[in-house]
């Protein structure tokens, strides 16, 4: 063994160091364990790691991570076994402070009555929601992890993937947004977003205020203070005018249909008129176009004619009449 190890373990020098005298310096706690899978490992495997306590010199105790090379002859034997001892005390310490944190924060999320979401920013999939969050949207745990946030928050994607890269990023915190519950009805929210890192990555931890009353409590207290109407009259107010508009828009869909109608039924009676012309142009031409030419000779009419009537079926070709 290295002097390094050896002063750790408080080991005289020179000493040999047998493997009970190495399971000794392992914490009570974790020594039944280090044992069971030594004495497994030798049975037949090449090697094994673990991670253990060890008991130091100085009575402290500090956090190990061994890997073992077991060499054997030909016929399986253990010839010798080449292990190293790294210290990880400070990662192992870091490790179970951040479960710890991880533990209480799970505690204060379930136990809260806030509505309270953890949603991934590479994708929006909604981790987890507590108890306040199911009752809220109406959803059940397994259901409400299966969704993204997109099933929830109207925005649209884009904007969506906007605010989580911004509470990512810590440059904002603070949002309105419109929530659809599993009623169907949406929400008017005021979400809190801010980055924590659990089980290894960082997720947004999202704290969530319905605020569809105040708000509507709000617009109406506008409405009253500039109009100087009471509650009930600035409700009818606005029923008059919802009503005034629905008024204005089916007039105007009435004028857009009958526009429509009329200019249909002018194009099918130009059709109709055009049809007509076709049928009846014919007959009207030949009726009031028919004239007679005198001629002074017979000699005249040979011409026209032509030898054998050659010149009347050659009009007649030309003209398409007989």
């Amino acid at each position: 063994y290295s002097e390094s190890l050896r002063g750790f373990f408080g080991f005289p020098e020179g000493e040999r160091l047998s493997y009970a005298r190495y399971l000794s310096c392992i914490h009570p706690d974790d020594r039944e364990r280090i044992d069971a899978l030594c004495g497994e490992a030798l049975k037949g495997k090449d090697g094994y790691r673990y991670e253990a306590r060890f008991i130091t010199a100085d009575g402290g105790t500090r956090h190990f991570q061994v890997g073992a090379r077991i060499d054997r002859d030909g016929e399986g034997h253990v010839l010798r076994i080449l292990g190293t001892v790294l210290d990880v005390t400070e990662q192992v310490l870091l490790r179970m402070d951040r479960e710890a944190g991880e533990m209480r924060y799970r505690s204060i999320f379930e136990k809260s009555q806030a509505v309270m979401l953890l949603i991934d920013p590479q994708d929006g999939a909604i981790v987890d929601g507590n108890e306040s969050a199911l009752a809220f949207y109406g959803y059940s745990r397994e259901t409400l992890r299966r969704m993204k946030i997109s099933e929830i928050n109207q925005l649209g994607s884009g904007p969506i993937d906007k605010a989580l890269h911004l509470a990512r990023e810590k440059a904002r915190t603070f949002f309105l947004f419109p929530h659809r519950i599993a009623s169907g009805e949406v929400r008017m929210v005021h979400a809190y977003a801010s980055p924590i890192p659990i089980g290894g990555r960082t997720l947004i931890h999202s704290i969530i205020f319905d605020v569809t009353e105040k708000l509507r409590a709000e617009q109406q207290k506008r409405l009253e203070a500039i109009s100087g109407l009471t509650q009930a009259e600035a409700k009818q107010q606005l029923i008059d005018g919802m009503l005034s508009e629905a008024r204005h828009d089916a007039a105007k869909s009435i004028k857009r249909i009958e526009d429509e109608a009329l200019e249909s039924a002018d194009k099918k009676a130009k059709k109709i008129m055009a049809l007509a012309i076709q049928r009846y142009a014919g007959d009207f031409v030949a009726e009031k176009t028919v004239s007679v030419v005198p001629l002074p000779s017979d000699e005249m009419k040979g011409r026209i004619i032509g030898r054998e009537g050659r010149n009347i079926r050659a009009i007649e070709a030309a003209t398409g009449i007989d």
